[in-house]
């Protein structure tokens, strides 16, 4: 396939995607997800609430030494909030994010094969749920240990150099993508070809050396929309001190409609690539 036919293709499976939508009920799963992520968030903000602080303090705590104490004061709530939230996130991502990616990449193929229920029922979902939640807790757990061990083990090299340190985090976030997407299509192979776990992350990573460079960038350019939220809310210290600390949360809900987007399009491409793949 010459490079002309890599970008054509490439862009038909974004537009095709983008069709699906013509049917609302391919996104309604991400988008109950997304409100999921959004009552976590509220949840966090309202961190001393009686009825919260209690139980969450505790969890809290698990973020780091001391952490539940300076997180019940204002303002350092909205300071360390993109940062306990996003803990939140992975937690909650890991239990449920599989199930509702289950369910789209189902209504995806519904839509790309014009199948209806009876070919592709829901009752599939919970068939397949144990193998897609295997993936993706393995793709999860080499993620978070990668974005932990490995500045970890630079740390020396970065302290006392923002120029460094922020060279570094670009690369990092270029090789968290790179990682990421070697399993790009793992979870849609389990559904759309009825793979197992080894099998699924077989026909992935058989797929990326195939076509290596329009695997990556097929994950890298939803991920770019994430960027700049990204690096805002990591300057939440400076966002609380020259604006406003309830701006933080504004930047955080903007998040949760970007990952929403970053999880339709990565999920309506890989199924859409898989099913060309078939025929």
């Amino acid at each position: 396939m010459g490079i002309i036919e890599k970008i054509n293709r490439f862009l038909q499976l974004y537009l095709s995607s983008l069709g699906a939508l013509r049917r609302p009920l391919v996104i309604l799963p991400l988008i109950v997800y997304a409100l999921i992520q959004y009552l976590v968030l509220i949840v966090l903000e309202n961190y001393n609430h009686p009825a919260i602080f209690p139980w969450l303090s505790s969890l809290v705590s698990l973020t780091g030494q001391g952490r539940e104490e300076f997180f019940s004061h204002y303002p350092e709530l909205y300071i360390l909030l993109p940062n306990i939230y996003q803990w939140a996130k992975l937690a909650v991502g890991f239990l449920l994010e599989a199930l509702f990616l289950t369910v789209t990449v189902v209504l995806f193929v519904r839509h790309f094969n014009q199948a209806d229920s009876r070919q592709w029922p829901l009752s599939l979902v919970w068939k397949r749920w144990p193998t897609t939640f295997a993936v993706w807790a393995i793709v999860s757990i080499l993620l978070v240990i990668i974005n932990i061990y490995i500045p970890g083990f630079f740390a020396g090299y970065l302290y006392g150099s923002p120029r460094r340190a922020f060279v570094f985090d670009a690369v990092m976030k270029v090789f968290t993508v790179g990682v990421y997407s070697l399993f790009l299509y793992a979870l849609p192979a389990a559904i759309v070809y009825n793979n197992g776990l080894i099998k699924s992350l077989k026909t992935s990573l058989t797929f990326f050396v195939r076509y290596p460079i329009f695997t990556f960038f097929l994950a890298f350019i939803p991920y770019i929309l994430s960027l700049p939220l990204a690096y805002a809310t990591a300057a939440s210290s400076v966002i609380v001190d020259k604006f406003s600390p309830g701006l933080v949360v504004y930047l955080l809900i903007a998040g949760i409609f970007v990952d929403l987007i970053i999880n339709y399009f990565l999920t309506g491409t890989a199924v859409r690539f898989l099913l060309q793949e078939a025929e």
